[in-house]
């Protein structure tokens, strides 16, 4: 009995240790759901062993001497609390707990209304993601914001504050975008999950900004997180996309990350496949409209700075054949097609020296290639085509030293432009001229090389006051020297400041001159005029700011003038006799005669997200206008809109569908204006027996407007969380209530329908979009 009891005693003595040790080793991982990444800091408590600790930044914590069975909970902010039973000790001595966020995001993203704390606009990645109608394209939601009018109710393209579309001006990561949306504003060219905050200048930008009249977007491309490799991957109505990212912790003060993104439109290969038909009466499309862009990002942070190098390019085609016959007021027939591509490859490096000095430097080159079938003369059969490929190059170094009291912004841009030309076509569709038959126009043919470089030194200073005022003062030079033409000066003085109210409140205001060069094509020498003047603008602003923990009002008011704009001058009148035969050479086609005005009132009450929860109202009333100081005539801008009322909501689901959100997107806007057409001449026979009848317009330019404008787009989506992955879902119907949005009017080949013409609108049923995004 003696030997016995004593291996009994020894063997349980050998278990009680080894017990005692595998608990004393009980390694505990926590992770996010989802992603599986650590989370730091969590708070893991076994309730009745009475011991807690906090995980490190690997998400690991140890516990000794833990019995059975007890309840563990896991607590940490932005994440649901998890709570388990353990009812027996653990097989393995390492338990992994998987924490749920309170908020399902697969990124994040933030926009301003400007750097430097003036006019900012807080709309965040939850917000601009789900915004219904934005196909989930973040920067296709600015529309939604006040001061801002689309181009076309669903073009991305936009107006902002009276200048024309393509005067805005679009930075990567301070990089120059050769164009920002795909194929005229289906969707941007910029990845959505890529992107983590945006700078946009309604008017008064800083000078650190290129030359430019209309706004400037200013898009910073996110940082990837995390220590294991991430893809994620979305599939849509309109396209396709791939993305993976991963980064490396050398020490505290050191990481390496990289993000490479592709995206292609599919619906081309879709329609092929199920034998969709390509043709609506005479008109065949004969390349499918298609896009692709890609985007690759390296960037390297040291303890004093970082280095980044980027690449963006996006490629579109498509082209419609117009048959071969035409009759009436169809003078073009042949092909309308365009292919057009960018590249840029740049490198973005900031450098402190010490705590108060810093240094800022980026430089790119961009290939770009335009290439645009304007089919032909159904008379002449005189083949249409611009062709514009190129290079630009961009470079600018600025050097900030930053006080107490005082910023100091000192530097430098250069740009350059290097453009192959080859263009046989009529002058585009001026503004200034409703009446516009490419048959008739001035036929242009002309060939070579056009070359520009400009310099622009910059400075500003900031004086900070004691509380959250503060009053800068700018100053920005540019020299434009073209191979074609003469070179051209512009001094640009600008003035911001802050005053500070009160604790949430503040006053703010902004005057400055601004100036950029005429689209290429009115300077292209042959085609339009290298000696025209540079446009300019001057802008004003004054606004009230009301920014809560709860909520945001802003109001602002504006006023913008035009000078030197360039304008179209073989202007014939708009009814009487019949258009002169003579035809002007190119540098007749163009002048420096243009003026403008652009005023407004913005305002935008916005909450403040609280999950999931978000929402604003915008209102803006606004007036733009041009005239030209040659004709004296005087019309409302393209752009003008009086009135814009946005209502935008998103709500989270309680209970069971927690992870369901639901949300609408309502716009309601003056029409826009147009020249209406009063009647027409007797038709001219030509010898081949052809005809032609020209129209009669209205004696004023855009004195009509189109019925108003008015759409609500709902949206549903949901996540799915995974240990390792999470997948979004979503459901879109654009205008609900198909409603009828006027775009144009039909009068028929011989203007037969000139009291009663057809109406083109915006698609007019409700157009259903989906999708769904991945994340692994």
């Amino acid at each position: 009995m003696g030997l016995f009891f004593q291996r009994r005693l020894c063997a349980g003595l050998l278990i009680f240790f080894i017990s005692w040790y595998v608990q004393a080793e009980l390694q505990v991982e926590v992770v996010e759901k989802g992603s599986g990444e650590p989370v730091a800091d969590a708070t893991v408590i076994w309730q009745e062993n009475q011991q807690h600790e906090q995980t490190n930044a690997d998400g690991s914590v140890s516990f000794d001497t833990l019995q059975w069975p007890d309840q563990v909970r896991v607590l940490s902010n932005e994440f649901e609390t998890l709570n388990l039973t353990i009812q027996q000790q653990p097989k393995k001595s390492k338990l992994k707990f998987y924490l749920e966020p309170r908020q399902f995001e697969l990124n994040g993203l933030v926009v301003y209304g400007q750097r430097n704390d003036f006019k900012k606009y807080d709309i965040g990645y939850n917000e601009l993601r789900r915004t219904p109608g934005s196909f989930g394209d973040p920067i296709r939601v600015l529309n939604s914001l006040p001061g801002i009018t689309p181009m076309i109710g669903l073009s991305g393209q936009m107006y902002i504050r009276g200048s024309e579309f393509n005067d805005n001006i679009v930075f990567v990561d301070g990089i120059p975008v050769g164009y920002l949306f795909h194929l005229f504003g289906l969707t941007s060219t910029i990845n959505p999950a890529l992107v983590n905050n945006m700078d946009l200048f309604l008017s008064g930008a800083p000078v650190n900004y290129s030359d430019s009249i209309g706004g400037v977007i200013d898009i910073q491309l996110r940082q990837p997180q995390g220590k294991k490799l991430h893809s994620a991957y979305d599939v849509s109505f309109l396209q396709a996309s791939a993305m993976a990212e991963k980064k490396w912790q050398h020490n505290p003060r050191q990481s390496t990350a990289y993000t490479v993104s592709m995206r292609r439109s599919y619906f081309d290969w879709l329609a092929q496949s199920l034998g969709i038909d390509q043709s609506e009466n005479q008109f065949q499309l004969t390349v499918w409209p298609r896009y692709s862009d890609m985007q690759t990002y390296i960037k390297h942070q040291y303890a004093s700075g970082s280095i980044g190098l980027i690449f963006l390019s996006a490629v579109d085609e498509a082209a419609m054949d117009l048959g071969n016959n035409a009759a009436g007021t169809q003078d073009i027939v042949g092909t309308l097609g365009l292919n057009n591509a960018y590249q840029s490859l740049g490198m973005n490096w900031q450098q402190r020296f010490s705590k108060h000095w810093k240094l800022q430097t980026q430089f790119s080159v961009s290939p770009t290639r335009d290439d645009y079938q304007l089919g032909r003369n159904n008379l002449t059969q005189q083949q249409f085509f611009i062709q514009t490929p190129g290079t630009q190059s961009f470079a600018q170094s600025e050097l900030q030293f930053s006080g107490n009291s005082h910023r100091l912004r000192l530097g430098g841009e250069i740009r350059t432009e290097n453009i192959d030309y080859n263009i046989t076509a009529p002058v585009f569709p001026p503004d200034n001229k409703p009446r516009y038959n490419p048959a008739l126009e001035t036929l242009l043919i002309t060939q070579g090389n056009y070359q520009t470089v400009n310099a622009a030194p910059f400075l500003s200073w900031r004086i900070q006051g004691e509380t959250r005022s503060w009053l800068e003062l700018g100053w920005r030079s540019s020299y434009w020297m073209p191979s074609n033409g003469i070179a051209h000066f512009s001094h640009q003085p600008r003035v911001h400041f802050n005053l500070q109210l009160g604790e949430y409140s503040s006053f703010y205001g902004s005057w400055g001159r601004y100036s950029q060069r005429p689209s290429l094509l009115k300077r292209i020498p042959g085609y339009g005029d290298p000696d025209l003047q540079l446009e300019k603008a001057t802008q004003r602003s004054l606004g009230f700011s009301y920014d809560s923990p709860q909520s945001v009002f802003k109001m602002e008011i504006y006023e913008k003038r035009f000078d030197d704009l360039a304008f179209y001058q073989d202007i014939e009148p708009l009814s009487g006799i019949e258009p002169s035969i003579e035809k002007p050479t190119a540098e007749q086609l163009y002048a420096s005669s243009g003026e403008g005005r652009a005023h407004g009132v913005e305002f935008l009450l916005k909450r403040k997200p609280r999950g999931r929860n978000t929402g604003w109202i915008s209102y803006t009333y606004a007036r733009s206008f041009r005239q030209d100081l040659t004709t004296k005539q005087h019309w409302p801008h393209k752009g003008d809109r009086p009135h814009t009322l946005n209502f935008v909501w998103s709500q989270a689901m309680p209970g069971w569908f927690k992870r369901w959100t639901l949300g609408f997107n309502s716009k309601l806007a003056s029409g826009a204006p147009y020249t209406k057409l009063v009647g027409s001449h007797e038709p001219v026979v030509d010898s081949e027996g052809n005809f032609r009848i020209h129209p009669i317009y209205h004696s004023r330019i855009n004195a009509d407007r189109f019925p108003n404008y008015f759409r609500l787009d709902l949206r549903m989506d949901r996540y799915f969380l995974f240990n390792h992955s999470k997948i979004l879902v979503f459901f879109e119907l654009m205008n609900v209530t198909q409603h009828k949005n006027y775009i144009a009017y039909n009068y028929g080949e011989t203007y037969q329908y000139i009291d009663n013409p057809i109406a083109i609108t915006e698609p007019s049923t409700i157009l259903p979009v989906f999708g769904f995004e991945m994340e692994l």
